[in-house]
């Protein structure tokens, strides 16, 4: 699974550095409302999310390179009242399963990070937090799915979820799940072709990643 992440300060990755600025910018030129969550993120949390440019989001942003960044909340509200939110969705079933089916055909993002972080669980029954981040010093680029909610007294909420895959053999010794991840050319096939992003879902990608413990 994948139930935090973390989003660089100033003086980490340029790409991060650079959706931020874009984002603050053009909410601040619209008057429109925008608390970003940074270092680690935990659901609930107001973040940035890239979006193909022929998505249509709550609020209209233009976009970069085919790409518009948005804020969004991590997690779709639980059914039923629940108050735990659910923040990932596995790719084995998203396609089928009602409450991520429509978005896999048309409302598909990225969520952008400098790394993300698992519990292993050692020997002696301990957890050890571990932060993953790619071996090329690279962006991580998490694959997910988004909705417009509405709730009982007509406020909206645009929030996300994280894909989650079987875990690579090298990650296994870690955790059995890890976030769908992608490489830049195969980011924009999921943002923008529906058949390539299926294929992706039923055959993830290779990845390579770096584990190192932190307390």
């Amino acid at each position: 699974m994948c139930g935090r992440y973390y989003i660089g300060s100033e003086d980490d990755s340029l790409e991060i550095r650079q959706i931020l600025t874009e984002l603050n910018k053009r909410y601040q030129e619209r008057n429109l409302p925008l608390n970003l969550a940074r270092g680690e993120i935990f659901p609930t949390q107001e973040v940035p999310v890239l979006l193909a440019e022929s998505d249509e989001a709550i609020y209209s942003l233009a976009s970069v390179n085919g790409v518009k960044p948005v804020a969004m909340s991590w997690g779709f509200p639980a059914p039923g009242g629940k108050r735990q939110s659910i923040i990932n969705a596995r790719c084995e079933t998203a396609s089928v399963k009602p409450m991520f089916r429509t978005s896999v055909e048309k409302s598909r993002l990225l969520v952008p990070a400098s790394a993300y972080f698992e519990w292993q669980k050692m020997p002696d029954g301990s957890k050890q937090k571990m932060r993953i981040t790619s071996n090329e010093d690279e962006l991580l680029l998490m694959a997910g799915l988004w909705r417009l909610f509405t709730n009982s007294k007509g406020e909206r909420l645009l929030a996300f979820v994280i894909l989650t895959r079987p875990a690579t053999s090298e990650m296994t010794q870690i955790h059995e799940r890890m976030p769908l991840i992608l490489n830049s050319d195969l980011s924009e096939l999921w943002l923008h072709d529906l058949e390539a992003a299926q294929k992706m879902l039923a055959e993830p990608p290779g990845v390579e990643l770096s584990a190192q413990a932190v307390r």
